[in-house]
């Protein structure tokens, strides 16, 4: 016989009994269905949170911070908060002293408590506006989206430039049009005029007829408006893509250390690099795992056909010993029998992808209806690779439980097979 007749054989095996065919194949049919569905959540969990995380924090962030050392038992306020004695704080001078060490390629993210303030909007109406002082890096680290113009410069904070960046709705309204180069007033409790001009204008959801949020360099409030540069307990930066955190964290600690720190409080450094690289190895563990549970299934579905395929060698056994009587090679038997295992794995593989797709496809568009989130992905994030190497485990699975059977049929005695009933 050659290759086309043992297809033709084994797809007439196939299609002799249909039904039998796909409760067979329907283990496979699910183990497909679920390595598939199971990749695709977990693809798109991942992006999810790691979509989350850069929405939330910049992925190139160092958070320094106060806490108490190890067998310091530190007293709580009222809040909750751990109470850190003033001499333990860090100084602004320090701070000012990490951005020099690395020569501008460090910016601390500064923004200062709000002020209230007063203006006009549209109608003529009073407008509370919360003032906030913040260094350029402020915008990267909170993902603002620049509607018009530019934010706060690294420039505009070195030399506490009188510029102002207002939210797009409250400037387009309060100008009429266009508020890029044009100068606003605002006044304080005293009554006293402040003039700034706008040099740019950021998108944003939180609207309010009554208020509105602006921000100018933290330097012009220090200069400016008597706000004061205060120790703090946590700071944050802006540091270089590419940096050696190891290497960095003990020169910040270093910078900071200050001869009037007691052994009680430490410095803590952490980069947000690291809880990123955390999370996604973490998803990427889970991922892992329940594919290898689908992996399970798709060994339990090739058992299955094995189990089918030896309760049809034993219904064919008068056929097995015709065959033999014309001729027919053990070798012949044998690749009949892991044909007809290849072809009903092949049926499986093919249908439970198809399915797969359909269904975590599906499953997307209910979720982007359901939360009605537009950042929702409805389009299937899965690798070729993940389903061609599906299909080939179960596949090769198939064939080697074919084996099994096609042995048994082999190992028939020849006479006895011809008088079987």
């Amino acid at each position: 016989m050659d290759l086309i007749d043992y297809f033709s054989a084994a797809i007439h095996a196939f299609w002799s009994n249909k039904k039998r065919t796909m409760l067979t194949s329907l283990g496979v049919i699910v183990g497909m269905c679920s390595v598939i569905m199971l990749n695709t959540i977990g693809t798109y969990i991942n992006n999810t949170l790691e979509n989350l995380v850069y929405t939330i924090v910049s992925g190139n962030k160092m958070v320094v911070e106060i806490i108490p050392a190890a067998g310091n038992v530190p007293d709580y306020d009222e809040q909750g908060n751990i109470i850190i004695p003033e001499s333990q704080l860090i100084s602004p001078e320090k701070l000012q002293e990490v951005e020099q060490n690395y020569m501008g390629d460090v910016e601390q993210i500064i923004e200062l408590p709000s002020l209230a303030y007063y203006t006009n909007n549209a109608d003529g109406n009073e407008m509370i506006v919360a003032l906030s002082g913040v260094s350029s890096a402020f915008f990267e680290a909170r993902s603002i989206e620049n509607a018009e113009g530019k934010a706060i410069g690294k420039r505009d904070c070195l030399y506490g430039s009188e510029c102002i960046y207002l939210e797009e709705s409250f400037a387009n309204d309060h100008f009429n049009g266009s508020a890029i180069g044009k100068s606003i007033q605002i006044t304080d409790y005293n009554g006293s005029l402040i003039e700034f001009t706008v040099i740019g204008t950021y998108k944003s959801e939180n609207t309010s007829s009554k208020m509105t949020q602006a921000y100018i360099p933290y330097t012009y409030a220090f200069n400016k408006l008597g706000v004061e540069p205060a120790k703090t307990s946590m700071a944050e930066f802006i540091v270089p893509n590419g940096t050696d955190i190891k290497k960095m964290a003990a020169e910040v600690k270093h910078i900071l250390r200050d001869n009037n720190r007691t052994s009680d409080w430490e410095i803590k450094t952490t980069f947000m690099t690291d809880e990123i690289n955390s999370m996604r190895t973490f998803v990427t563990l889970i991922s892992s795992i329940v594919t290898v549970i689908a992996s399970i299934s798709l060994l339990v579905g090739g058992i299955g056909i094995m189990n089918i395929m030896i309760v049809s060698v034993t219904e064919r056994t008068n056929e097995i010993g015709v065959r033999k009587a014309c001729g027919a090679s053990p070798k012949e038997i044998r690749i009949q029998f892991i044909l007809e295992a290849f072809i009903m794995t092949l049926f499986g593989t093919i249908i439970g992808t198809v399915l797969g797709l359909y269904i975590s496809k599906t499953l997307l568009v209910i979720l982007y209806c359901v939360l009605g989130d537009p950042t929702i992905e409805t389009k299937i994030t899965i690798s070729p690779v993940l389903i061609g190497g599906a299909a080939l485990y179960s596949i090769v699975v198939g064939i080697v439980c074919g084996l099994v059977p096609a042995e048994k049929a082999i190992k028939m005695n020849l006479v006895s097979s011809l008088s079987f009933e």
